[in-house]
C-alpha cells in the first residue's frame, strides 16, 4: 500500500489491493502516514537518479528506514517513562531486553497492522508506566479500532483497572464507581470517535466496495462473531502460554521471577514499576481473551511480549 501511494497516487485501479484484496480488509491509514513521511526522500531519489525499477528497491529501504525511525521514537518514549530514580540503568536495560526479542525487533519495521499497533502500544505502555492510565487506555482504544481489534482486550483491562483503583481510593463508594465508569466510557468514546473518523472515510474511499468500510469492524466480525479464523489453522488453548511466550522472550523468561523479589531490608531500592498490575493488564487479560480463539499467532500478542520484556528488564535491574 505504501508503494501504491508513492507511485500510483490517485490511480486507485492500479493499487495492489484491487486485484489481491486479502481475506479481510485492513486500514490504509498507517500506510498513508508512512508514505507521506517517506515521500520527500523517495522523490529526491527519483529526481537525482531517474525513474527506474532499481529506484523502487531503494524506496523500499527508505520506507523501512522511516518505519524504523518511528519505532525508535516509540522505544525512546518508553525509555523516558522510567522513574528518575532508575535512570540511566533501567532505560538502557529495557532497550537491550526489547531489542533482544527477535520477533519484536523484526516486526517493529514491517509494514503490517501488527507493526503499527505495536508502535502505538509502546507509546501506550509508556503512558501506563507514567501512571497516565486513562490516556493509555485512549491510545489503546484508538489503536484497536484502527489497526488491531484484538487490542480491545488491553483497552478493556485498562478501563477496569481505572474503575477499581478509583473505587478503592474512595473506600468503595457508589458515587466513585458511577463517576469512574462514566469517565472511562466517555474517554473511550472520544478515542473511538477519533479512530472511526480517521479510518472510515479513507478506507471507504480506498476499498471502493460501494459501502461504508470500517476494516477492523470487518475483522472483528470475521474472527469473533463468525469465528472463521480457524480456517487458517488452529492451536490449543494454552499455546500462547506454553509456546508463543517462550519463543518470544527466550532467556528473558528467567528474569521475570527476579523482578518480583522484594529489596533487602533497609535497602533504599524499591520496586520501580507496578509489576502486578502491568502483568495483569498487559499479559494475563489479552492472552486469556485471545486464547479463546482457535487461530493463534505470536504476532497477536506482541504488546504483551513487550510488557513482559519490560518486566524482565526490571528483573535485570534488580
Amino acid at each position: 500500500a505504501v508503494h501504491d501511494f508513492l507511485y500510483h497516487g490517485t490511480d486507485l485501479q492500479a493499487y495492489d489491493h484491487v486485484e489481491f484484496p486479502g481475506v479481510v480488509p485492513r486500514t490504509f491509514l498507517g500506510s498513508l502516514v508512512l508514505a507521506v513521511s517517506s515521500w520527500p526522500t523517495v522523490r529526491l531519489i527519483d529526481l537525482t537518479m531517474g525513474h527506474s525499477q532499481d529506484n523502487r528497491i531503494l524506496s523500499l529501504f527508505v520506507v523501512r528506514g522511516t518505519m524504523a525511525v518511528i519505532a525508535a521514537a516509540a522505544l525512546r518514549r518508553l525509555r523516558n517513562a522510567c522513574p528518575a530514580s532508575s535512570k540511566p540503568a533501567l532505560p538502557v536495560i529495557i532497550t537491550l531486553c526489547v531489542t533482544g526479542c527477535f520477533h519484536l525487533s523484526f516486526y517493529y519495521t514491517r509494514l503490517l497492522p501488527n507493526s503499527f499497533g505495536l508502535i502505538l502500544s509502546t507509546h501506550s505502555l509508556a503512558l501506563y508506566i507514567e501512571r497516565k492510565t486513562l490516556t493509555a487506555m485512549q491510545v489503546m482504544t484508538f489503536t484497536a479500532l484502527v489497526f488491531r481489534c484484538d487490542l480491545l482486550a488491553i483497552s478493556l483491562a485498562l478501563g477496569i483497572e481505572i474503575i477499581v483503583r478509583e473505587v478503592m481510593q474512595h473506600n468503595g463508594g457508589v458515587r466513585a464507581l458511577v463517576t469512574s465508569v462514566v469517565v472511562v466510557k466517555l474517554s473511550a468514546l472520544k478515542a473511538a470517535v477519533y479512530g472511526v473518523v480517521l479510518s472510515i472515510p479513507l478506507d471507504t474511499l480506498m476499498w471502493q466496495r460501494g459501502m461504508v468500510m470500517w476494516p477492523e469492524g470487518w475483522v472483528f466480525w470475521f474472527n469473533a462473531v463468525e469465528n472463521k479464523s480457524h480456517l487458517w489453522g488452529t492451536q490449543p488453548w494454552h499455546w500462547y502460554l506454553t509456546n508463543a511466550t517462550i519463543r518470544g522472550l527466550g532467556p528473558l523468561l528467567l528474569l521475570l521471577p527476579v523482578a518480583a523479589l522484594r529489596p533487602p531490608v533497609g535497602s533504599s531500592d524499591k520496586q520501580v514499576l507496578p509489576l502486578l498490575p502491568l502483568l495483569m493488564v498487559w499479559y494475563v487479560a489479552p492472552v486469556s481473551v485471545l486464547s479463546l480463539l482457535p487461530h493463534k499467532e505470536i504476532r497477536f500478542i506482541f504488546p504483551s511480549l513487550l510488557a513482559l520484556a519490560v518486566v524482565a528488564a526490571c528483573g535485570a535491574y534488580r
